[in-house]
Parts: C-alpha cells; sequence; structure tokens
C-alpha cells in the first residue's frame, strides 16, 4: 500500500507541475498568446503528432487539464462502488462528492480551453 500511495503522490506532482508550468506568464505568452506547447513537442509530435492530439493536447495547459480531469474522472466512477458497498459510510459519501465536485471543475476548466468556448464563462 506504501508504494501506491508513493507512486500516486509522484504522479500527482508530476501532473501539477505540467499544469502550474503552463500557467507561468512567459509560457502562457508563447506561441502567439494560445500558451506554452512543451508537452506536446517533446513526446507527441516526434512519434504521433497527428491533428487530433495537437487540438485536444496542443498546449501545456489542456495536457495539465487533462491529466487531471481523466483521473479524477475514472476515480468518481470507481469512487461510487464504495458507496453502493456502504451507503451509510459517511467516508465513502464524502469521498465520492469531493471527487465529482473536482471532476465536475476540471471538466469546466477543459471546457473554457476550446475555441467556441474560449472568451465564454464556463458554465453558460
Amino acid at each position: 500500500l506504501g508504494g501506491v500511495m508513493l507512486v500516486g503522490v509522484v504522479v500527482t506532482m508530476l501532473c501539477i507541475y505540467v499544469w502550474c508550468r503552463s500557467a507561468m506568464p512567459e509560457n502562457m505568452q508563447k506561441n502567439g498568446g494560445t500558451g506554452s506547447s512543451s508537452f506536446y513537442d517533446a513526446f507527441i509530435a516526434p512519434c504521433c503528432g497527428d491533428r487530433f492530439l495537437r487540438k485536444h493536447l496542443g498546449t501545456d495547459l489542456q495536457v495539465g487539464g487533462w491529466l487531471f480531469f481523466g483521473p479524477t474522472a475514472v476515480a468518481t466512477v470507481a469512487s461510487l462502488a464504495l458507496v453502493c458497498v456502504d451507503p451509510t459510510s459517511f467516508d465513502a459519501w464524502s469521498f465520492f462528492v469531493q471527487l465529482a465536485l473536482f471532476s465536475v471543475g476540471a471538466g469546466l476548466l477543459l471546457r473554457s480551453m476550446y475555441p467556441p468556448a474560449m472568451e465564454e464563462t464556463p458554465l453558460l
């Protein structure tokens, strides 16, 4: 269990690094104001850079958003199993609600990064 926790912490810290690095002013100004694309240029473009991946992982902020949304969406569904196993458990319900809210927030962050919604409020 300790090894799993250690791997989880390291992966989470790497995700936060990608996300926070993309929020630095000098990185947000790169590529004509669309943001830096260091992750895409280093890892995706050399092996499988196509139009679809460029649209969804073209900037470091998008990569950070997907790194947060993907695992939290999966964890939200998995935490629903805890609620089904013990519906009277406060811990199971609080874990599920926290993950669901975090998933919604990460999804709204992703929605705000795509061109039709870039200049709009994510909820509208």
